[in-house]
């Protein structure tokens, strides 16, 4: 059986692609061929079917075989295009060479076309080989850069000569972690002594001397400040070198950029001072419902401590006067995923009693599986209190208003009409009277004295020149 070979041929004359096949036939290959002669064809084949290699006549009636070798590598396909001619002069010929045609034949004359199709072949395979190389060293590359942007620790070396630095190496991290290259610190062995933060210069200083001494020296955290202006956290771990007198002759340091944990230190610290800073009593649970932090405002609003309530289910807290249901039904709630908002009474360590409202918030990881509960709660007794003085205020006017009502149905429409009263001896009209003594309850009354109401009216009924009484 003959070697595969996928070809294209491009010809008006099917009789002529046929000897084509033949000649390939017994050259040893087992062609599958299809011929084409129309530039739409050769779109169309080139886009729906893989091939080895394109066989093209250089003068067809609809288009040239120039046209068709321009197609061909504007498809971006690596396929080698022989043209194989009856009508090709040498200039056309080299013409066609040098818009990227790999060899040309003459008709009849085809006894080279094995010979050049497996030239060509192997040449296609060496190109697509390197082809492939350098894909893959792009790859590498790519690879590589993602790599050293990743690192964050880096190797450096400190050379020591009678007691002073002579020379300083670093690693390749060392430009991702400090912004500087190696040759950077080649060019200036002091360097990396410039760069650490004005404030950490002293710590690094006796961590030195303490190294020369012939100290056990601990690992340093301190900041040293990047090529671009930003500070950087780094631990600084450092493992020293002596020679054979056991001087000090170098000394090899392992930097590792700490910053994101340092500001995720920080973070955490601010949001620990703001939740123990927080009015409202803050307890947050496992998933199982056990304690594993509370705040100050909890031990003061509950009585319990944090050492006490750590690792307790949040039932020491119940009061007894809620039923199973009331529980179940806000342990179904949270165990959902979803947030339980409510009042209920609790009991202090002392054993008083107290309402709170309490909101419990589930808490997921990136799964989306329940590992903590926060729940936030406040003591609402003063609030309590001042919704029952409100009730009883409002109970009260209620029954006030009652009462007048009922005093109002017992008197009469009017205040009966009074003739007058004998007063010191004087006659007064009874109206001064009688609107004081039939004023319902609740009815702002015209004066804040009966009394007065009555002597004004007694002086306007006086006779002319008598005595005030």
């Amino acid at each position: 059986m003959g070697k595969p070979l996928r070809v294209l041929i491009v010809e008006d004359s099917e009789d002529d692609a046929l000897l084509l096949v033949f000649e390939l036939r017994r050259g040893d290959y087992s062609p599958v061929s299809q011929r084409v002669e129309t530039v739409e064809a050769l779109q169309k084949a080139l886009q729906d079917e893989a091939w080895d290699l394109v066989i093209s006549d250089y003068v067809l009636p609809g288009f040239s075989g120039l046209e068709a070798l321009r197609l061909v590598r504007r498809s971006g396909l690596d396929l080698p295009f022989i043209i194989v001619s009856g009508k090709i002069g040498e200039d056309t010929a080299v013409n066609a060479m040098k818009e990227g045609a790999n060899d040309y034949l003459i008709k009849g004359n085809i006894s080279r076309l094995v010979p050049a199709i497996e030239r060509e072949m192997q040449e296609a395979e060496v190109r697509r080989k390197r082809r492939e190389a350098e894909a893959a060293l792009v790859r590498s590359e790519r690879r590589y850069k993602r790599m050293v942007a990743a690192v964050t620790d880096y190797i450096y070396t400190v050379t020591i000569k009678d007691g002073s630095v002579v020379k300083t190496s670093h690693g390749p991290g060392c430009l991702t972690v400090t912004g500087y290259s190696h040759e950077d610190y080649l060019e200036n062995p002091f360097l990396w002594y410039q760069m650490i933060f004005e404030e950490d210069r002293a710590a690094v200083t006796r961590l030195t001397n303490d190294l020369k001494a012939g100290k056990d020296i601990p690992s340093l955290e301190h900041r040293i400040r990047h090529k671009d202006g930003s500070l950087r956290w780094v631990i600084n771990t450092i493992v020293p070198r002596y020679g054979e007198q056991g001087e000090l002759i170098a000394y090899d340091g392992l930097i590792s950029d700490i910053t994101q944990r340092k500001r995720s230190e920080e973070s955490l610290r601010l949001q620990s001072a703001a939740l123990e800073a927080a009015a409202n009593a803050i307890v947050i649970t496992d998933s199982e419902g056990l304690v594993i932090w509370v705040n100050q405002a909890f031990t003061r609003m509950t009585g319990y401590s944090a050492a006490e309530a750590l690792h307790r289910d949040m039932g020491f807290l119940k009061s007894g006067l809620h039923d199973a249901k009331f529980y179940l039904d806000l342990r179904e709630t949270i165990s959902a995923g979803l947030v339980w908002q409510g009042e209920m009474i609790n009991q202090r360590k002392d054993g008083t009693l107290y309402p709170e409202e309490q909101t419990i918030t589930p808490v997921t990881d990136e799964q989306g599986h329940i590992k903590h509960f926060i729940c936030i709660k406040q003591d609402i007794t003063e609030r309590k209190h001042a919704e029952q003085a409100l009730m009883e205020n409002a109970s009260m006017l209620m029954e006030m208003e009652i009462a007048k009502q009922i005093q109002l149905s017992l008197l009469p429409a009017s205040p009966p009409a009074l003739p007058g009263i004998d007063c010191a001896g004087r006659c007064v009209s009874g109206w001064n009277v009688t609107s004081s003594v039939f004023r319902p309850i609740g009815t702002p009354s015209a004066s804040s004295s009966p009394r007065r109401s009555i002597r004004p009216a007694a002086r306007s009924s006086s006779s002319p020149g008598a005595p005030a009484t």
